[in-house]
């Protein structure tokens, strides 16, 4: 990020670089907002029952994470432990 001293630029530039952080911020969060996913959207992407979730859960095979009451997942390591799960599938012992 640029450092701008407000005294030597005018206020169409100070306007311009303002708006230039806020079109950067929001691109960011829209970004980190669609990798987070609820157990209702982690359910219909895996198609699997509530309490599947839960057993997945507690058997380590995915990881949530809390903010107070509600779970959440991150939709990368759900896709990745998917992976991982049907590669331990087909896997010879």
């Amino acid at each position: 990020m640029k450092t701008v001293c407000i005294e030597y630029i005018s206020q169409d530039e100070l306007i311009s670089q303002i708006r230039a952080l806020f079109t950067e911020f929001s691109t960011k969060n829209t970004s980190i907002e669609e990798d987070i996913l609820t157990r209702k959207q982690v359910r219909e992407l895996l198609q699997i029952s509530l309490p599947t979730l839960h057993t997945w859960i507690k058997q380590g095979k995915l990881k949530a994470y809390r903010k107070g009451r509600r779970i959440y997942f991150l939709k990368t390591e759900i896709l990745a432990s998917l992976e991982k799960l049907s590669n331990q599938k087909y896997k010879k012992n």
